[in-house]
This record gives C-alpha cells, sequence and structure tokens, in this order.
C-alpha cells in the first residue's frame, strides 16, 4: 500500500471514529438511497424503506422523546433527503414492532455489499443512545434474516461496533482526564502568579 494510501486510509479511519453514530449511519443510508435502481419513483419507494426501517430501531424501546424524535426527522430531511409528507405520515403512525418486515421487502433486491451496509447503519443508529438494548438487536438480526445475512456475519458487525465503542469511551475519559489535569495546572500556574504578583507588589 503507498504512503497516499495509509494516509489516506488513516484520515479516513480517524474521520469515522470521530463521526457521530447517527451522522455516519445517515451518510451509509443516503448513498444506499440515492444509488440504487433507476428512476425516481423507486428512490423514493427505497428511501421509504429506509426511513420505516430506522424509525423501528429507533422505537424499538418504545417511543422516542420529543426532542430525539426532533433529532431523527431532522437527520432523515437533511442527510436521506426523504420527503417532510413522508416523513409526518410515518412518524405520525402508531408505534408497532412488527412494522419493520414490510419496509425490509424493497431492499431485498440490493447487492450483498449494500445490505451489509444497511444492517451496520442500524446498528449504528441503535448505538447513538448509547447502548445497543435487547429489542434493538432483535430488529436488527431479523432484519439480517430477511435480507439473508447469516448471523455469524451479524456477529462479527456487532463485535465490531462493541469494539468501537469501547475505544470510543475510553478516549473520551482519558481525554477528559487530561483536560482535567492541564486545566488545574493552568489555574495553578494562574494562582502563583497572582499570588507572586501581590506579594512582590506590596
Amino acid at each position: 500500500m503507498s504512503i497516499r494510501n495509509i494516509i489516506s486510509s488513516g484520515i479516513a479511519g480517524a474521520k469515522s471514529f470521530f463521526e457521530k453514530p447517527l451522522s455516519r449511519a445517515f451518510g451509509t443510508l443516503s448513498e444506499i438511497a440515492s444509488s440504487t435502481g433507476s428512476g425516481e419513483d423507486n428512490e423514493e419507494y427505497i428511501s421509504e424503506s429506509v426511513v420505516r426501517l430506522v424509525l423501528a430501531v429507533a422505537r424499538a424501546d418504545g417511543e422516542l422523546p420529543p426532542k430525539r424524535a426532533e433529532e431523527l426527522k431532522n437527520y432523515l430531511l437533511i442527510k436521506l433527503s426523504a420527503s417532510l409528507p413522508l416523513l409526518n405520515k410515518v412518524f405520525a403512525e402508531p408505534h408497532e414492532t412488527s412494522s419493520y418486515i414490510e419496509a425490509v421487502k424493497p431492499l431485498s433486491s440490493l447487492p450483498e455489499n449494500r445490505k451489509l451496509l444497511v444492517i451496520s447503519a442500524l446498528i449504528d443508529i441503535a448505538y447513538s443512545d448509547g447502548e445497543y438494548s435487547e429489542h434493538e438487536m432483535d430488529i436488527v438480526r431479523k432484519t439480517a434474516i430477511l435480507l439473508n445475512i447469516k448471523l455469524p456475519v451479524v456477529d462479527e458487525l456487532e463485535k465490531i461496533y462493541a469494539d468501537d465503542m469501547k475505544r470510543r469511551d475510553s478516549f473520551i475519559r482519558s481525554s477528559a482526564g487530561l483536560i482535567a489535569a492541564f486545566m488545574i495546572i493552568v489555574i495553578f500556574i494562574l494562582t502563583a502568579t497572582f499570588l507572586k504578583a501581590v506579594l512582590f507588589a506590596s
């Protein structure tokens, strides 16, 4: 691998590491929706399927708090370019845990790599609130089965994301510790400087 490719891979990896899970997920889903099939109708059909799947995972543990629902709707509107009438319609529908099953059907014709990206994005969405619950896992795994993705593959994806979250949390904790230590040192220096000025001035 060339130096340029190594640097590019490193930058891409760093960007992915620091990117919010929701933003990363919708970047993936937007690419899938916009590059699937041909024709505006087909793109809208895929877009609706993605919206319903995203909402199914987000609502897996129950109705969303208004603030999170609004955040999710904005991501779908801006990142996925989903129409506002579609979003209003889907968000207004009662929460049903089985609603995602019909949504999966239009995605069944996707190539294998695109199906894996869909599952990866759903795991990212599940982790966006800081945890991957049993209900979220259940929807992700059933979606994978409907897309003919073998569960050992899903196991591997889940492990990758779990490890990623651990690294992210560890980094945040260590960074917070370093920042706190730095601030204490700065405060100590400023205090010492102030006391020195006061003592020598008197």
